[in-house]
């Protein structure tokens, strides 16, 4: 009896779950649509995976362009407050200058005064 061994070395990354170190057995995505019943159990699975990694790498980009989406609109909302927030100071500061640099009124001649000159 002789035993047949293979050695598979598979790398694993999280963000690609379709890498393989030795290309030489990954299957064509032809091959895996057409000829899936005549490829060996090994390389149905690498198709299975395909499938599978193909799926999850699609819903991360789905992920990442919606992320950066939603981290735009919070630093545009951001942005808007602190302008907001700049204009209401502004405004509040103009309207205390003003205020306070107003020349108090002249008085006006008591008219006793001029009476009494008569």
């Amino acid at each position: 009896m002789t035993q047949r061994s293979e050695r598979i070395v598979l790398a694993y990354t999280p963000d690609d779950l379709y890498y393989i170190a030795d290309v030489s057995n990954v299957p064509r995505p032809s091959d895996c649509s057409k000829n899936f019943a005549t490829l060996s159990p090994y390389q149905q699975q690498l198709c299975l995976n395909q499938n599978q990694a193909v799926r999850i790498l699609e819903r991360q980009k789905v992920h990442a362009v919606m992320e950066k989406k939603m981290n735009d609109a919070h630093s545009k909302y951001y942005n808007e407050v602190l302008k907001s927030f700049n204009l209401g100071i502004g405004i509040l500061a103009i309207i205390s200058f003003l205020y306070y640099s107003q020349a108090p009124p002249i008085a006006a001649p008591s008219s006793s005064s001029s009476s009494s000159s008569s």
